[in-house]
């Protein structure tokens, strides 16, 4: 039987001719065009500010809520219809990924031209490097994906060239930001380093950064986030002599798992989807402030892909476990992920790999694990400089929200989209969680550049998800290998 891979609308990479205006637009306004807009105005916003409060920054950022939130109501409204997909639509969202890959690279050249080549990079050479490829890039994206009848052989040539370019800029800013002035690399850094010789980390002072030129309220007494993310951050140190090539590591992966996803079906959209997230205008910031959420996605990749290629395994709990395990504000990813009663039976190996995880420093002291792994962060004292709704009103009216706030609108997010999404497919997951999640980082004490980041990559494995449902479902079970 033929496997999905060939089923007629993989028959070609493009349609015959274009998609016309009309097509284009009613396209971004299905649910993958809303998808895709979401994910793009959520790099644009964040190369504005770089995650930090700025009015026109919070207007984009909410208009990026609406359009997520606008994706989600359509999906509720097509609950159990299965109408046929228009003429014409794979090719017009194929012709909005590219424009959305060439935004996101001529953002990310605004970006490094206004503000230098990463905040703390140290080299005029490689930022003058960095926006000559990244327009000339975003000129050839523009010529082989929005011109029609390109061959997939050329495609995948452009495909590679991009994945090559983004890691040879990853490593070029890592290279030329050695030290960035941030507190969470110098936890990294020493957390790796002491873990190595045998140095609890959870009970080592991690010195301050700015040597008391700034204070945020609170100082690091140990590593601040659950264990997970340390094994792998201990291991790019060991091997590179920084935390950063593993968060590097675990992009490339994330972005292999996209693919890996859309590709048996759609591998022309599936090359957008990797350029979409290689591309992300503060992708080059965020690897260079070492904020860990590239690990994240790179876990929800696994879990995303082995839950659709090999439903009834237990590598779908294991994935799960290692992906909630890694930061404490994936709560809502739990909650929603278990509400369904016929879930439960995944609760005990996902909840057994999260455990594993921690064993060992639990051992060690467990005292401190705690402390400072776990209830750290839900101490850490309100920022003003956020992105979000909290601190606008604390800017403009002088009213700080107190932190029940953020949790009961998170709740309440959960419970009605908990319930919108109860058919519990891992879209539907994804859905709640996400926007239950964005909630929180909107209303909460502080939220910033790689809170967002991390929402814009998780709305991109929606968006596969989404194109990898609607193929199958549109494909005949015959052409499935049913």
């Amino acid at each position: 039987m033929n496997q999905l891979r060939v089923a007629p609308t993989q028959s070609r990479p493009f349609p015959a001719a274009r998609p016309g205006w009309a097509g284009l637009l009613l396209t971004l306004g299905s649910e993958r065009g809303l998808l895709l807009f979401a994910y793009v105005l959520l790099g644009v916003t964040l190369s504005l500010s770089h995650g930090h409060f700025s009015a026109p920054a919070l207007l984009l950022l909410l208009l990026a809520t609406a359009a997520l939130a606008g994706a989600a109501a359509k999906h509720v409204g097509m609950a159990g219809r299965h109408a046929a997909p228009r003429a014409g639509a794979a090719g017009a969202l194929e012709s909005l990924g590219a424009v959305g890959v060439i935004v996101g690279l001529l953002a990310g050249t605004v970006d490094v031209a206004v503000d230098g080549a990463g905040k703390y990079g140290q080299s005029a050479t490689f930022g003058q490097v960095f926006i000559v490829t990244q327009v000339l890039f975003a000129g050839v994206v523009g010529a082989v994906f929005l011109r029609p009848g390109t061959s997939w052989r050329v495609q995948r040539a452009v495909l590679l060239s991009g994945v090559v370019l983004a890691l040879a800029q990853q490593v070029g800013m890592i290279v030329t930001s050695p030290r960035p002035l941030i507190d969470v690399y110098a936890m990294f850094q020493q957390s790796s380093a002491n873990l190595l010789h045998g140095i609890n980390p959870y009970t080592t002072l991690v010195p301050d950064p700015w040597h008391g030129r700034q204070n945020y309220g609170y100082a690091l007494a140990g590593y601040a986030y659950p264990p997970a993310g340390l094994y792998p951050q201990a291991l790019g140190y060991l091997l590179a002599g920084d935390i950063r090539y593993a968060h590097l590591a675990a992009e490339a992966f994330a972005a292999a798992c996209l693919y890996a996803l859309v590709a048996p079906a759609r591998r022309t959209f599936a090359a957008l989807l990797v350029l979409l997230l290689l591309f992300n205008p503060v992708a080059l910031f965020v690897l260079e402030q070492a904020w860990n959420e590239p690990l994240l996605l790179a876990a929800a990749g696994a879990f995303c892909l082995v839950r659709v290629r090999w439903p009834a395994s237990r590598g779908v709990a294991v994935m799960l476990g290692l992906f909630l395990s890694l930061k404490q504000y994936l709560v809502y990813f739990a909650a929603l992920y278990f509400a369904p009663r016929r879930r439960w039976r995944l609760l005990p190996l996902t909840a057994a790999v999260v455990l594993l995880t921690w064993l060992p420093f639990l051992i060690w002291d467990w005292r401190s694990a705690f402390e400072n792994g776990l209830w750290f962060q839900l101490r850490t004292p309100y920022r003003a400089d956020s992105l979000n709704i909290a601190a606008a009103l604390h800017r403009w009216w002088g009213y700080t929200p107190p932190a029940w706030v953020a949790l009961l609108g998170g709740g309440l997010t959960a419970l009605a989209t908990g319930w919108w999404f109860r058919a519990g497919t891992t879209a539907h997951w994804l859905y709640a969680s996400i926007l239950s999640t964005l909630v929180i980082f909107l209303t909460g004490n502080l939220a910033f550049c790689n809170y967002y980041y991390f929402v814009a990559g998780m709305v991109l494995f929606l968006l596969a998800l989404r194109v990898q449902e609607n193929t199958e479902a549109a494909t005949p079970a015959s052409s499935r290998g049913d």
